[in-house]
């Protein structure tokens, strides 16, 4: 929100449904996603939006992404749906 200087959730869910391939962009460039293949266009509705191609050309193995982050930092977080954050 504040890389878009958008003050609310609903002002970044509204922003990220307008620009679907921008949003998408911007969470793969934040969350640091290693591309064996870079893609060549986030998503691709030439089909419509019931059938995007998303990452169009890219080559990853999600697995990289996994050994990027601090060894001591939390890999996985469970909670039961029934139970309160």
């Amino acid at each position: 929100m504040g890389e878009l200087n958008l003050s609310s959730y609903t002002a970044l869910y509204e922003w990220s449904a307008e620009n679907r391939g921008a949003y998408w962009e911007a969470v793969i460039r934040r969350l640091g996603i290693p591309f064996k293949r870079p893609y060549t266009e986030v998503v691709d509705l030439s089909r419509g939006v019931k059938k995007p191609n998303w990452l169009v050309d890219a080559k990853l193995n999600i697995a990289d992404s996994c050994f990027t982050a601090d060894p001591r930092s939390v890999a996985i977080v469970y909670q039961r749906e029934a139970e309160p954050l």
